[in-house]
């Protein structure tokens, strides 16, 4: 038995007083259950390699993207401000990414990979590639895409909070 599996702590729930299912039962509490697994899967094959999955993710987006200002990145990974300095500190004093001052506000620097950022962020690409092919495993690939498209929708449903009814599963 997983920690999924097992019964929720706190208040039974009873039809008299629930209308949504809680616990294991949520869908939002599976979709929660089911990152939180798959992010600590990955942290622990990131570790192996000496960097974290926080790295990974500032790694892989300025490498995506370019050069960002500070308070861009920090607002695109999701973090606050002086989580995202501290984090862009160490990974400075690591020579993985340089900062450039635009002004006397720390959070107006330009952010950049180094070479050595490129280098780490390329090794640990093909390190979350297999990672990533772990987790699928023995997922049909028409499967893989059809729970993407879904996930997707999830994440629109999540950021529009759209003004319509909804009926709770059955």
């Amino acid at each position: 038995m997983n920690q999924y599996d097992a019964k929720p702590d706190g208040p039974s729930r009873t039809a008299s007083t629930r209308t949504t299912p809680v616990g294991r039962d949520s869908f939002g509490y599976q979709l929660n259950y089911v990152a939180h697994s798959a992010r600590l899967f990955l942290e622990r094959r990131l570790r192996a390699h000496g960097a974290s999955f926080a790295t990974w993710r500032t790694l892989e987006l300025l490498a995506q993207r370019g050069p960002m200002i500070q308070g861009e990145l920090a607002e695109t990974l999701g973090v606050r401000g002086p989580t995202a300095t501290r984090g862009l500190d160490r990974l400075v004093s690591e020579g993985l990414v340089r900062r450039r001052r635009l002004s006397t506000d720390r959070r107006k620097a330009e952010i950049t990979l180094t070479e050595t950022g490129a280098r780490l962020h390329e090794r640990l690409a093909g390190v979350i590639e297999e990672a990533n092919a772990a987790l699928a495993y023995g997922i049909p690939r028409q499967d893989l895409d059809t729970l993407r498209a879904l996930l997707d929708l999830v994440c629109r449903n999540a950021e529009e909070e759209p003004d319509r009814q909804v009926a709770a599963e059955p």
